[in-house]
């Protein structure tokens, strides 16, 4: 946190994340849930945090006498909320022990071709999915072992099922940006695309299957939500706004 105003940096996470590794000092604190050599004391917390999503959940379906999830869905960026999902439901938290599912664009997957290479790879940019939340090129070291071990699927993803999954939550009044929407277009991506035969062959997806879809962000650019929906943000649902 700095009262200083930089100079805006290109759109790309990585670039800002080494811009914000570069200028962490007494003055000014870094806060965030990717890691990097000296810098994961901090990630680690926010993972901490993360967790408490889960448990929320997990204690919510027990209140409404709602089953548990069978299998979860989860956008992956760094990898830092998959892995406090992975944490929670591999280490005895959860009341199951879902199949955790990860969803990245198709061109910033670094965390489903890190798995591929065994070891922790980069996917360089230009990043350009509209699931901008999502357009990391690097997995976060501190996230990494627990990912690497406790996912059992990923699924890289073209925008046109983002799109689509915006739409569909909002016929159902839900107001899910093209970041949030990643998991809720994983699962149709899942149950139609060809290229998940694999997945349906296992059995995991069934008629009594119950599936978690994590839904991360509103509507983060407006204008575009409009443009793909149809409608503006406020006409589809509630939004929630931070007072400041």
């Amino acid at each position: 946190v700095s009262s200083e105003q930089p100079a805006a940096e290109p759109r790309d996470y990585d670039v800002a994340v080494a811009r914000s590794a570069a200028e962490a000092n007494d003055h000014c604190i870094v806060i965030s849930d990717t890691s990097w050599p000296g810098y994961e004391t901090t990630p680690r917390r926010v993972i901490e945090g993360y967790t408490t999503i889960f448990l929320e959940i997990d204690h919510a379906l027990a209140a409404a006498g709602a089953a548990q999830p069978d299998v979860v869905i989860i956008p992956v960026g760094v990898g830092a909320f998959m892995s406090s999902a992975v944490s929670f439901y591999r280490k005895g938290g959860g009341s199951t022990v879902p199949v955790l599912v990860g969803v990245e664009p198709a061109d910033a997957n670094c965390v489903q071709e890190s798995v591929r290479a065994g070891q922790p790879v980069t996917v360089p940019g230009p990043h350009r999915s509209i699931m901008v939340g999502l357009n990391c090129g690097n997995p976060s070291p501190v996230a990494w072992p627990l990912v690497s071990a406790g996912v059992d699927w990923f699924l890289s993803l073209e925008d046109v099922w983002a799109r689509r999954a915006m739409c569909a939550l909002a016929g159902s009044g839900v107001v899910a940006g093209e970041t949030g929407a990643a998991a809720c277009g994983a699962l149709a991506a899942l149950t139609e695309c060809l290229e998940a035969e694999e997945f349906r062959a296992a059995g995991i997806l069934g008629p009594d299957t119950t599936v978690l879809l994590l839904v991360t962000e509103g509507a983060t650019d407006p204008s575009n939500y409009e443009a793909i929906v149809g409608r503006a943000p406020e006409d589809v649902g509630t939004i929630l706004t931070v007072a400041r």
